[in-house]
């Protein structure tokens, strides 16, 4: 048994009695003879009066977020511009060179921002400083007080500090004890 569209000779049947070429083309497009065109796509978007790059299906990024949330309706009235970044816009995080996510922060300093209930604008020029203790720019995070914020995040009542990784870890091993820190100074001066 062969293919049922005509001049067609495939004698493999997929489905409906068709191979699986005119089945493919049934079921996509609803007509078996169809085929597709390859067609240059436009340079700007094909919404009336816009002027911007295409992103998908001939759409600039606004019309075509419309499109998939409205449907065909999306080609009505004028969209809000959506800001692109240039290649020199990066996060405003001290020697960080990450795309900007949101407010001016790559994703990982954005992330860190809501984790924290800290306004990180304020306290910007601490991670200018770098690490409070050994004066390290690499690998910084906040620090604060577990004594008196159980959570894992900071806030302003038990923000301590800007230090490096290996500053928070060792306070972590003794923790936050004085007396070790002391005796640690005594037997490193022995």
């Amino acid at each position: 048994m062969s293919c049922i569209v005509e001049g067609c000779e495939n004698n493999k049947i997929v489905a409906k009695s068709m191979c699986s070429k005119h089945y493919n083309r049934q079921h996509r497009y609803g007509n078996t003879s169809f085929v597709k065109q390859n067609k240059t796509p436009p340079e700007t978007c094909v919404c009336d009066g816009c002027d911007r790059k295409p992103k998908a299906k001939s759409l600039c990024e606004a019309h075509y977020a419309r499109f998939t949330r409205d449907g065909e309706t999306f080609n009505r009235g004028p969209v809000r511009q959506v800001r692109t970044y240039l290649d020199n816009d990066i996060c405003i995080m001290p020697r960080c060179n990450e795309k900007p996510f949101g407010i001016g922060m790559c994703r990982k300093h954005y992330q860190q921002q809501h984790k924290h209930k800290l306004d990180f604008s304020k306290i910007l020029y601490l991670f200018e400083a770098g690490c409070k203790t050994c004066g390290s720019l690499k690998n910084l995070s906040i620090d604060h007080d577990y004594s008196i914020c159980k959570d894992s995040f900071a806030c302003d009542v038990c923000f301590r500090g800007i230090l490096c990784g290996p500053c928070k870890r060792a306070l972590g091993i003794v923790k936050d004890s004085t007396d070790i820190l002391k005796n640690m100074i005594l037997y490193i001066q022995k």
